[in-house]
């Protein structure tokens, strides 16, 4: 597919960082949901989440929202648990 765009002169992108990734400031920690988001968290179960840095990035994996994705564009499903 990027040999493909790259032919075509099309611009692209992508999240593959190279071999010097292993180089970067990497950190991990974990915070409350309610620490992180403050007024945008639902209250709800105040999920564990570790965020991971990689330099200038944030990555935030955990958790288990009760009210799913609620900045997606589709309506978030329903929390049966």
């Amino acid at each position: 597919q990027i040999r493909h765009l790259e032919a075509e002169g099309t611009p692209y992108g992508t999240a593959f960082r190279g071999w010097g990734l292993v180089d970067m400031a990497f950190e991990k920690r974990k915070v409350l949901c309610r620490d992180l988001f403050g007024d945008r968290s639902c209250g709800v179960r105040d999920c564990d989440l570790e965020v991971f840095t990689i330099e200038d990035d944030e990555i935030l994996t955990g958790g288990f929202c009760p009210r799913g994705n609620s900045e997606a564009v589709k309506k978030p499903k329903t929390n049966y648990v």
